[in-house]
């Protein structure tokens, strides 16, 4: 039983969210106005990543934009 147990259960994942600094990094995180998506690019945000926001409308993306960058240091944006 102990074989099929082992195939059964869930893989070992990395802990996460990553500490490291991610500095010069682009990363692309699509419905990034809402849920997890805003909580990554938040914390992608805070790691120094450059962050694409993959919303569905500008209006959404400037105030979500706005949400994410309270407390990170260094922030230059542009919506389109």
């Amino acid at each position: 039983m102990g074989i099929l147990s082992s195939r059964l259960s869930p893989p070992k994942l990395p802990s996460l969210p990553p500490s490291k600094c991610v500095g010069g990094k682009v990363l692309l995180i699509t419905d990034a106005d809402t849920g997890l998506g805003r909580e990554a690019a938040r914390h992608a945000l805070n790691l120094a990543a450059t962050v694409i926001l993959g919303v569905r409308s500008a209006t959404q993306g400037e105030k979500t934009e706005a949400e994410i960058s309270q407390g990170v240091q260094a922030f230059a944006s542009r919506v389109r």
